[in-house]
């Protein structure tokens, strides 16, 4: 039976190159990831689970409809399960965002908060975290 420590080796050594980055970018915010998770049975849909300053954030791509979701741990929840939303983006390829839509979770519906042009999904990942959790 492989330990937990060989499981996460294991895992590390396949995991997706853009989980892989977004694990750096994260870090380099200072952000301490403390679980990432792919399926590729579900359209390579992924999830990032980390901690900045005190929030405790997910990043989930949905894979079919290719939306980023930031979502933080919901406060008043007994379940370890429930998340809150902040914002989601939809893009075109899974890497690559050009001109989106940005919406924001705010009195409990989604609002259009921008249209906004980004080389690339880190642009808004950071800029989301830091509007949001500063």
């Amino acid at each position: 039976m492989k330990s937990t420590k060989d499981k996460k080796s294991e895992q590390s050594l396949t995991i997706h190159p853009l989980i892989k980055e977004t694990i750096l970018a994260l870090e380099f915010l200072g952000a301490e990831v403390t679980e990432h998770w792919k399926s590729p049975e579900s359209f390579g849909s992924w999830h990032i689970v980390f901690q900045f300053e005190e929030h405790i954030l997910r990043l989930v791509f949905d894979g079919k409809e290719l939306v980023y979701e930031l979502q933080q741990k919901a406060e008043n929840s007994f379940s370890p399960q429930d998340w809150e939303p902040i914002a989601f983006v939809r893009v075109q390829t899974e890497d690559k965002l050009s001109v989106y839509d940005e919406y924001w979770w705010e009195q409990d519906k989604w609002l259009k908060k921008r249209t906004k042009t980004a080389s690339n999904f880190f642009v808004w990942l950071i800029e989301t975290i830091r509007e949001k959790c500063l």
